[in-house]
């Protein structure tokens, strides 16, 4: 960790007794007033609009806590006041605390993601079908129909390879936890095109620097090569103790991920958004595609289907959680707090 790194773990140690202070001065007793505690302000941006429709005519008040640690923190300092409970709302991912049966908190205004973390709620063919309507101009139904397709074929090999993937982070976080996942890039293992999901193939560095260095090589051809497996770049990039892996551990993770009905149980959201913006950036080149192949589509549509608002991690949340159905866990939740402060059964 370099001395950025560390000036920003002491800054987040003092979040919650500054959150804690800022909750004494806006609190007050009998006001038409909800405080919402969430890890970061995507997670609010994400959660704010189911809350709005259930507290209708209340003030929100957000407290950022930067991380789930603090979180938990601030919930287990507040709950011994004689604070309103369902005045008080605190929202977590879940991550892989079921998983491993790390004991979760389990009181009425405590929400858990019923995935791995709010990522998850927002990759599906539904709410692809609701960025192809709103964000992209001439979409018509024939042609959605033929993307939607194609982005579900692409999820489910997705899936299949994340369970790879997921079997050596779930050792990693039972054993050592010391693993950094945000720096494990699975750009260096797939390559979208065309909304078509590719694996890269791993070769030697002599075969790899070689098709490289060829000028007769395609891009193609370069884009779908890595020389380097999974346990090497956890290592490389990640800090993964390899220590920990033996063949027997992580055929058993395998194993107790096979297990898991939902795969947003298991994949880290931030890993599954990725892979959705990857597919969202490619629809234009297999819009073309379905152009130049179907004669139908082509002769009954003089306007070819563009994007009018690229979507990406920074606005993702803005743009599309005002547009999604409330996440029926999340309404539950606050239609729960609201009855418990209304008085109702």
């Amino acid at each position: 960790m370099d001395y950025k790194d560390l000036l920003f773990e002491k800054k987040k140690v003092i979040v919650p007794r500054a959150r804690f202070i800022q909750l004494q001065q806006k609190y007050i007793r009998n006001e038409k007033s909800l405080h919402v505690f969430t890890e970061n302000n995507d997670d609010f941006e994400f959660y704010r609009h189911t809350i709005a429709h259930v507290f209708t005519g209340y003030k929100i008040e957000h407290y950022s806590m930067e991380g789930k640690k603090n979180v938990k923190e601030i919930f287990n300092e507040i709950k011994t006041t004689a604070y309103n409970s369902s005045l008080l709302l605190f929202f977590v991912d879940k991550d892989y605390d079921d998983i491993l049966n790390i004991p979760m908190i389990k009181e009425i205004n405590f929400f858990y993601t019923k995935y791995y973390s709010i990522e998850n709620y927002l990759v599906s063919s539904e709410i692809l079908e609701i960025i192809l309507g709103r964000f992209f101009t001439h979409m018509n139904s024939k042609v959605k129909i033929k993307l939607i397709d194609l982005y579900n074929v692409a999820y489910s090999l997705f899936v299949k390879q994340m369970k790879v993937f997921t079997k050596f982070i779930l050792l990693d976080r039972e054993k050592t936890k010391k693993a950094e996942l945000d720096k494990f890039k699975l750009a260096y293992f797939i390559h979208i095109e065309g909304m078509v999901y590719m694996f890269k193939k791993l070769r030697t560095d002599y075969i790899y620097n070689k098709i490289i260095r060829d000028t007769k090589s395609t891009k193609l051809q370069k884009n779908l090569l890595r020389n380097k497996g999974i346990l090497d770049i956890l290592v490389e990039k990640c800090n993964y103790d390899k220590s920990i892996v033996s063949f027997y551990k992580l055929y058993q993770k395998y194993k107790e991920i096979e297990l898991i009905s939902d795969p947003k149980i298991h994949i880290r959201g931030k890993y599954e958004l990725w892979f959705f913006i990857e597919v969202i950036k490619t629809v234009d080149q297999a819009v073309k595609k379905i152009f130049d192949n179907d004669s139908d589509i082509s002769s009954e549509h003089e306007a070819v289907p563009r994007a009018r608002t690229p979507i990406s991690d920074d606005n993702i949340f803005d743009l599309v959680c005002p547009k999604m159905g409330f996440p029926e866990d999340v309404n539950n939740f606050a239609k729960r707090n609201y009855a418990n402060l209304n008085g109702h059964s």
